[in-house]
């Protein structure tokens, strides 16, 4: 029961996290309960109707050392689990099963039976038990010993930032500063990049110039140089750069697949297309023939403000 208790902290902390995009310490420091505004239950007909944030001090903003209170949005689902959290910690405290004060996410000691507020080392901790208990990958070191991958609150936070901002293209970069709270654009997008691997870098690249490539209508279709793009992968993958890359819809993919052992979302006829396409669109990023790159910029509206945006650079080399 005790692991079981650290390993429902752990997903607990892995699930707002990762949606949140918060600091550690920020997360650590979450009320016992209150933490949701509104302060009602999303099982009650009121909150089935209501738009929940999540409430916490910013770590690095503030004033005279007084960290501020903001809110950001919180996905209903989200805020279930963390109602029903703030539930069992109010019990708790009112059957005195606590040592000191508590906080949203708590340790439980085996030999004396209480909860206690989380520290980093046994938030992460939790964080060990979750992926213990899920089995994330092993690795082999030279001398044939194998450790497991733990995730932390910095690379949960930096997923964030990079499944959003590779996502969403030319759109909503403000929004992703605000919900992070980083002064600037491209201050942000450092903050994305660092310490990350090529391997990670590329695959969110890929990503993004394959839905250039595959999808006439998006916005990233419309990057200079895409047509070129396409006519190398089209190369690669047929010998006639002239050789359209089209995925077929959904739906369409349906009626070859409708084997109801098939039950992927994208259909698996789609990802397995996709999938080539991205392996080569990564090997091209690998060889230093394709690159892409936000070009920062500022400019000046008509109130006078000064706003910063970017672009999507997409360059090539060595096309012959």
């Amino acid at each position: 029961m005790f692991d079981l208790f650290s390993v429902l902290q752990g997903a607990m902390q892995v699930l707002v996290g990762a949606i949140m995009a918060r600091r550690q310490d920020e997360l650590i420091k979450l009320k016992p309960h209150g933490n949701l505004s509104p302060n009602v239950s999303p099982f009650s007909e009121e909150g089935t109707k209501a738009e929940y944030n999540l409430i916490f001090k910013v770590k690095k903003t503030g004033s005279k050392g007084v960290n501020a209170t903001i809110e950001r949005p919180i996905p209903s689902s989200i805020a279930r689990f963390i109602w029903q959290l703030e539930q069992f910690n109010i019990k708790a405290s009112e059957l005195n099963l606590c040592k000191g004060n508590l906080s949203l996410f708590n340790n439980l000691n085996s030999n004396l039976t209480q909860l206690s507020q989380v520290r980093p080392t046994t938030y992460n901790a939790h964080l060990d038990a979750v992926c213990d208990y899920l089995e994330t990958n092993l690795v082999e070191y030279g001398n044939g010993e194998y450790r497991r991958n733990y995730v932390r609150q910095h690379q949960l936070r930096r997923f964030f930032a990079m499944a959003f901002f590779w996502s969403k293209g030319f759109d909503g970069m403000d929004a992703l500063r605000w919900m992070l709270g980083h002064s600037d654009m491209e201050h942000l997008y450092h903050y994305i990049s660092e310490s990350e691997t090529g391997a990670v870098l590329n695959g969110a690249k890929a990503s993004v110039i394959v839905r250039g490539v595959v999808d006439s209508t998006s916005e990233l279709a419309k990057l200079e140089g895409i047509e070129d793009v396409r006519k190398i992968i089209a190369e690669r993958l047929t010998g006639d750069s002239s050789t359209p890359i089209t995925i077929e819809s959904v739906s369409e993919a349906a009626e070859d697949y409708d084997d109801e052992s098939y039950l992927t979302v994208p259909h698996i006829s789609q990802l397995q297309k996709e999938q080539r396409i991205e392996t080569e669109v990564i090997q091209l990023l690998k060889e230093g023939r394709i690159t892409l790159e936000p070009e920062f910029f500022t400019f000046e509206g008509a109130d006078g403000n000064t706003t910063q945006s970017f672009n999507l650079i997409l360059k090539i080399k060595d096309l012959d």
